[in-house]
């Protein structure tokens, strides 16, 4: 399945990523993997909470993961898979921002790239024309004293075919069902090289910047929700998203805040599911 094209050169992106960062920086390619996020994790356990980035990509994955446990289909080796993982010290009512801004900085970037038809869906998804496209998974293990070991997993679809949307069992869309998917070396490079500095150098003092650069790619804003917690269901209308990350909705009247843990949000008619 794989293309030469795509193949991905760890030494070449490391060389690239390097100069822009003020960390060292370490860039693994692995063939197959359980879970980049699961490497990422053990390298900053033996790094004992030290200075280091590490980025850890992979052709496949053979269990990994998304929110609430759910499964990221990841048998093609011609997708992204992809996990930062550093230390931050950082207050803990920020952290609900962090997948924000990862979807954010990839959105962005995948729409100068062409991609316009794409946008976000709280709190962790990329969507385009409603089906999703991307990913993103967020695991912290806290240090003490507002330090943060943070997983950055995101995954994206360069390509589908008809036997992965049978098993994706959702509504799943690819890049190159809106143009010309870039080789996966390239839009990788692309990628990272806006969202290491922005991670790296993400503080409290960014997130009105942040929420305002959301919005313009949130595609459920002013539109009527179901929110879902087990049994438990809402209708309300987006409000957006508020300081700490959490989603706003107008129920009956009246403003309520949700947190990433607490919900999935669906679309009104029953479509944008909140697997990731």
């Amino acid at each position: 399945m794989s293309r030469p094209q795509d193949a991905i050169d760890a030494a070449a992106l490391q060389c690239a990523l390097q100069p822009r960062l003020s960390r060292p920086l370490q860039v693994l390619h692995l063939a197959e993997t359980a879970s980049t996020n699961r490497e990422c994790q053990q390298r900053l356990e033996q790094d004992g909470g030290g200075e280091r980035l590490w980025v850890i990509c992979a052709d496949r994955q053979t269990a990994g993961r998304g929110r609430r446990g759910r499964v990221w289909h990841s048998r093609r080796d011609d997708n992204l898979y992809c996990s930062i993982g550093l230390v931050r010290q950082l207050p803990a009512q920020t952290l609900g921002l962090l997948p924000l801004l990862t979807g954010v900085v990839l959105a962005e970037r995948l729409r100068a790239l062409g991609f316009d038809r794409l946008g976000l869906k709280w709190p962790n998804d990329l969507l385009a024309d409603g089906r999703k496209l991307g990913g993103i998974l967020i695991e912290n293990r806290p240090l003490g004293g507002d330090r943060h070991a943070l997983t950055i997993g995101f995954g994206i679809n360069l390509r589908l075919d008809e036997q992965d949307h049978e098993c994706i069992g959702q509504p799943a869309g690819c890049l190159s069902d809106l143009g010309i998917a870039p080789p996966r070396h390239q839009l990788l490079n692309e990628l990272l090289k806006h969202l290491l500095p922005e991670l790296a150098g993400f503080g409290a003092g960014h997130s009105d910047a942040l929420l305002r650069r959301f919005a313009a790619l949130d595609v459920h804003a002013g539109r009527t929700v179901r929110l879902v917690d087990g049994e438990r269901q809402w209708r309300g209308r987006c409000l957006g998203v508020d300081e700490q990350g959490r989603l706003r909705v107008e129920i009956d009247g009246r403003e309520r805040c949700f947190s990433a843990a607490e919900i999935s949000l669906r679309g009104a008619d029953g479509g944008g599911h909140a697997a990731a």
